[in-house]
């Protein structure tokens, strides 16, 4: 675990020294998921749960619950599907939000290395006082490598993810990118958790956030 700890903190010393050449506005935050998986024949479905936290970490964003599946093609591709119902803290207020989405993954292993890319469409309904609902409809564009070294219980990961706003009411353009690092390690045969440090740079902010994710197979 000290590792993991190490890794994260020459992480966020990149970051900080490329942010300086930056006069965005800056903010960070903490993102925790859980996810439960339950195989049925040969796909997976999973309850999902998400808490964020912004502005330095002293308010809680949203948090949502929501269900998927995952369905494999074949050995190497798979499709997803899924639903959350998304809780924002707004200024005085909480706003209700929808979010469908639908995937397409890949991943392929060289040696010690496993990458995947992932190709995902976002629809988000949210209310808006002009035109009663606001669709924001993105395409998230996502690549990882793996480091998958046998014998190793921690596993390092490095991604970079797209966002292309788009449809009746999207800008056409690249909005967001992300750039994180992670470890996983598996606690148990069905339990596994990951923690990493990740760097959203967005049109007018830069948000920093140390997450961690949770699975159980049950």
């Amino acid at each position: 675990m000290k590792f993991i700890f190490k890794l994260l903190a020459l992480f966020f010393i990149v970051l900080s020294a490329v942010n300086n050449l930056s006069a965005q506005e800056e903010d960070w935050g903490t993102w925790i998921d859980v996810a439960a998986n339950k195989k049925f024949k040969s796909a997976t479905f999973s309850l999902d749960g998400e808490f964020y936290t912004q502005k330095d970490n002293r308010k809680i964003e949203r948090t949502s619950i929501g269900l998927d599946g995952k369905f494999p093609v074949n050995s190497f591709m798979t499709l997803d599907a899924g639903y959350l119902l998304m809780n924002y803290n707004m200024t005085g207020y909480q706003e209700i939000r929808n979010r469908f989405f639908s995937t397409v993954s890949v991943r392929w292993r060289l040696s010690d290395f496993v990458f995947s890319h992932r190709e995902r469409i976002q629809l988000t309904r949210k209310p808006d006082p002009e035109i009663n609902v606001k669709n924001d409809l993105y395409w998230r564009n996502r690549f990882r490598m793996e480091y998958k070294k046998e014998g190793w219980k921690v596993i390092p990961s490095v991604t970079i993810e797209s966002f292309y706003s788009f449809g009746k009411q999207g800008t056409k353009s690249f909005d967001e990118f992300r750039y994180s690092l992670a470890c996983g390690y598996g606690l148990t045969t069905n339990q596994h958790i990951k923690l990493y440090g990740l760097w959203s740079d967005t049109v007018h902010k830069n948000f920093y956030v140390v997450g961690l994710e949770y699975e159980i197979s049950i």
